[in-house]
């Protein structure tokens, strides 16, 4: 599944488009921007998720934010926002504190993260546009150790489907599912 969400990411990235990655668990915000760094630097791609380079397509300006914004990255309380903000990449999630959150926003709003990993409750209240937004994983925990297969209807809550329909996005559009291979089967067979 990582490499399949690293593929899309990349392909996204190379068009010159903004990613969101939506996970179920604050701890997996921050394995899937790990493992997508990971990818990256196997495949020699990293440079894509930076606002760096020539082939900037706005000109600089998320350079311009990065490069501002790197100071208050810095001295971030969580750990997993200043390792990943140099590589253009940021997690977002509850656990994190309110301005550790704002600032993640604002580095996403202004292009210096291309790519950002995170939860549901980004979906509720903030409007951060994404062209590309990928939902990883269709599993929800109900209770300790218990796994449940969530139905496509519920892992594309409201939120998740208003947060789709914005940007340059048609509202009919369905982000990507990339489901545990365990899951395949449920999804095949009802969707036909």
């Amino acid at each position: 599944m990582d490499r399949i969400c690293y593929e899309r990411v990349r392909d996204s990235l190379q068009e010159g488009h903004q990613v969101m990655v939506f996970v179920h668990s604050r701890r997996g915000t921050s394995l899937t921007a790990d493992r997508l760094r990971e990818y990256a630097n196997r495949h020699g791609t990293l440079g894509l998720f930076t606002p760096f380079g020539p082939d900037a397509a706005d000109g600089g300006a998320a350079a311009t934010a990065h490069h501002r914004l790197a100071p208050a990255f810095a001295k971030s309380r969580n750990q997993d926002a200043r390792k990943l903000f140099d590589c253009g990449l940021g997690c977002h999630h509850a656990g994190m504190s309110r301005p550790d959150r704002s600032l993640t926003e604002k580095g996403f709003a202004e292009g210096a993260i291309r790519v950002l990993c995170c939860t549901a409750t980004l979906a509720w209240g903030v409007n951060l546009p994404a062209h590309t937004v990928i939902i990883k994983g269709t599993e929800v925990y109900v209770q300790k150790g218990a796994a449940a297969a969530a139905a496509t209807g519920t892992t594309a809550t409201p939120g998740l489907r208003s947060c789709c329909a914005r940007h340059d996005r048609a509202p009919a559009d369905v982000p990507p599912l990339l489901p545990h291979y365990s899951s395949c089967c449920y999804y095949l067979t009802t969707a036909n």
